[in-house]
């Protein structure tokens, strides 16, 4: 199928570049591959000069990029503001132009404390897609607003938020920078 082609002509280009000493192995240093996903980084467009050399002609490469900055890749959103990144989360789904059902709904019969769980394991998934303060607190406000649509008591979903909070207190002043207090979060 075309991942093992697109695998097979990786294998094929890189054995070449290696054995030839090729210079154009540099071009290659910012370019990851998750399954049939590509994120090119910084190459001041380099790949798009040599990627039929290394995919199949059946292959077509499609850009999720609105511009050279701005791409989406898998569930982020990444832009490039200067010579830093900045990343968060992105969901597809949100493009739609019909609402898509997601998450726990407490209209349902479901068990209470494992909606609850849900909501605390995505605030760790967030925090983990978040790089900046900001993008993380602006993805946990529309999460809440989100699962109170579905049922949720806010004041609980604080409760969570303090318990994140007080877990994950050393990780978020190394990764931010300051500490977060729950408030911040009030819509």
């Amino acid at each position: 199928s075309s991942g093992i082609n697109a695998e097979y002509g990786e294998y094929k280009y890189v054995m070449n570049l290696i054995s030839t000493g090729d210079s154009d192995m540099r071009l290659l240093r910012f370019v990851y591959r998750y399954i049939d996903d590509l994120l090119i980084l910084n190459d001041n467009g380099n790949f798009a000069n040599i990627y039929t050399d290394i995919y199949p002609n059946v292959m077509e490469l499609k850009s999720t990029g609105s511009s050279a900055q701005h791409v989406s890749f898998l569930d982020m959103d990444i832009k490039a503001l200067g010579n830093k990144f900045k990343y968060t989360l992105y969901d597809k789904r949100n493009d739609f132009d019909f609402k898509v059902i997601s998450l726990p709904n407490l209209g349902g019969n479901i068990p209470v404390n494992q909606a609850y769980g849900t909501f605390y394991s995505q605030i760790v998934r967030i925090f983990n897609a978040n790089n900046t303060a900001d993008l993380f607190i602006d993805n946990i406000k529309t999460l809440i607003d989100k699962l109170c649509k579905q049922g949720f008591n806010r004041r609980i979903l604080f409760v969570y938020i303090d318990r994140f909070i007080r877990s994950y207190r050393f990780k978020i002043i190394t990764k931010f920078w300051k500490i977060l207090h729950s408030h911040m979060f009030v819509v």
